[in-house]
């Protein structure tokens, strides 16, 4: 039941995303699925681990997502799924005029069903005192504030401080700025997660983490471009 549920909401996303003229991302989608390989790189900060939170260039505050946060942040149907599974918890930055700037799950291993049943065997199981951070997404007319970076470590010392000891997140090898802002946010590399999709068929293997991507992130901080980058 869940799968078919799945299906049709994917389905009536992609038939909004094509009546508003998004057929573009709706091809993307599909494109992905039938054929491609994905290298996502897995970072986790541990609550042991002293860190100060970085300063957004405006002020913003944290707080947990209300409903009627959807739709505020430029987002189209971006994360709909997710807010209708009801997973726990879901945070919004917010300026000092109310504005929601940014969205992000901090998703505890008491999710872990929930976890599987949403994103399948994406995501390794969460141990005792692990969280997941899922869904960011800053509101774009929001970019370039360091908004990002402040909610995300903000947000994880809210986790560490309701008990988590360990927080991971996975981000795209090609999403420079995500990248910058996990390194920002006092994230560090530990993982690699290599998804393979066929025929709409996805595999998903972890891997240690290699040399050859830990110079590539070291090359960041060496080039000085983790500054210059919208978040």
């Amino acid at each position: 039941m869940t799968k078919v549920k799945t299906i049709l909401d994917r389905s009536i996303i992609a038939f909004k995303l094509l009546s508003k003229g998004n057929a573009i991302i709706v091809f993307e989608n599909l494109l992905t699925r039938f054929y491609s390989d994905k290298v996502s790189i897995g970072f986790q900060r541990i609550s042991t681990k002293e860190f100060n939170s970085p300063k957004s260039k405006i002020k913003v505050s944290i707080r947990l997502f209300e409903k009627s946060d959807f739709g505020t942040l430029n987002e189209s149907y971006r994360h709909k799924r997710l807010i209708n599974e009801n997973i726990k918890h879901c945070y919004s930055a917010i300026d000092n005029e109310d504005n929601v700037c940014y969205r992000q799950w901090l998703i505890g291993f008491k999710e872990n069903d929930k976890i599987k049943n949403y994103f399948g065997e994406l995501f390794p199981r969460l141990n005792n005192g692990e969280a997941l951070v899922e869904g960011v997404f800053t509101n774009p007319d929001y970019r370039g504030f360091g908004i990002m970076p402040f909610a995300m470590s903000e947000i994880a010392e809210l986790g560490f401080r309701i008990g988590y000891k360990k927080i991971i997140v996975f981000v795209d090898r090609e999403n420079i700025p995500s990248l910058k802002g996990c390194i920002r946010s006092g994230f560090e590399p530990y993982i690699i997660m290599r998804k393979k999709w066929r025929f709409g068929i996805r595999k998903v293997v972890f891997e240690e983490l290699s040399n050859e991507v830990k110079e590539y992130i070291n090359t960041f901080s060496k080039n000085n471009l983790i500054e210059d980058e919208s978040f």
